[in-house]
């Protein structure tokens, strides 16, 4: 018999099924706890110390930065993949990763490195290949939350995009913070703050239950296109990522390559798709004879 520890002992009412819905986390490596069919699952496929860590999220949005960034640095910084997200509501579609099939949410992490005066870092990423119902962001976040509270992780950032209001080629980065701890690292290494304003999603549902927990939950937004993958402004993310981790090293350059071939492809494709004034005759065309 496989046993799950459940993440809540109350339960939530879920508009897509009409039933309670039970949130676990399955701590055993190699099994899949019990009730699959109705329950949100945290499933950790390898044993990791993660106490300290710092957990990004990275969830399809505006300009797809999160899930860009997140990839990013799975694939650069080489993480492990450590565990998977399930439930009955994501949508029936099995990602490949390593030649194995997983669900479309999936957690991987690195060692913890640490500098020559004894400070370490250590990143845990949850990337995420598509945007869950609304109904489940909540209970999904409050998952999320329980977790990293489970395996004692002291920060978590959560990678969003904005609608650019004006559009020229800079792009600003701000931040929410959810405690004043959270509040004064945003102001340490100068990202500005969203004084007003309203951020949905999952990065809303981290940040309010940061908040209400007294939890370090920090949004890192930035500026982007909502017309196309914009990889430009994931590696700006990267760049102010690099500041929470000083113990480690993340490069944003490949993505800037990235972005400049996205961006050459689509000018073209815009160009192409531009009717072209077409030259006219020297002579009428001679309709009526």
């Amino acid at each position: 018999m496989v046993s799950s520890y459940k993440l809540f002992s109350r339960g939530l009412r879920s508009p897509l099924l009409d039933k309670t819905t039970t949130l676990k986390y399955d701590g055993f490596v190699g099994k899949t706890g019990e009730n699959l069919e109705d329950d949100i699952l945290i499933h950790e496929r390898k044993e990791m110390d993660l106490e300290n860590g710092m957990l990004v999220i990275g969830f399809p949005t505006i300009g797809l930065v999160g899930p860009i960034a997140a990839h990013h640095l799975v694939s650069s910084m080489e993480l492990t993949h450590i565990g998977s997200i399930y439930s009955k509501y994501f949508q029936p579609t099995a990602v490949i990763h390593n030649f194995i099939p997983t669900s479309p949410v999936n957690i991987f992490a690195g060692e913890e490195e640490c500098g020559p005066e004894g400070a370490c870092d250590q990143i845990i990423v949850v990337e995420s290949e598509f945007l869950p119902p609304p109904d489940l962001l909540k209970p999904l976040g409050n998952a999320l939350m329980e977790w990293s509270e489970k395996k004692k992780i002291s920060l978590t950032t959560v990678l969003e995009g904005m609608l650019k209001p004006v559009a020229d080629e800079k792009l600003d980065i701000f931040g929410v913070g959810s405690t004043e701890q959270a509040r004064s690292v945003l102001k340490k290494f100068d990202v500005p703050q969203l004084e007003a304003g309203m951020v949905s999603g999952i990065s809303g549902v981290m940040l309010y239950e940061g908040e209400r927990l007294n939890k370090d939950v920090i949004c890192l937004l930035a500026e982007t296109h909502v017309d196309y993958p914009d990889a430009r402004a994931a590696a700006e993310l990267l760049n102010s990522l690099n500041h929470l981790v000083p113990q480690m090293e993340i490069d944003p350059e490949p993505l800037l390559k990235q972005a400049e071939e996205i961006e050459a492809k689509i000018k073209e494709s815009i160009q192409a798709a531009t009717p072209q004034e077409s030259k006219k005759p020297d002579v009428p065309f001679p309709i009526y004879r």
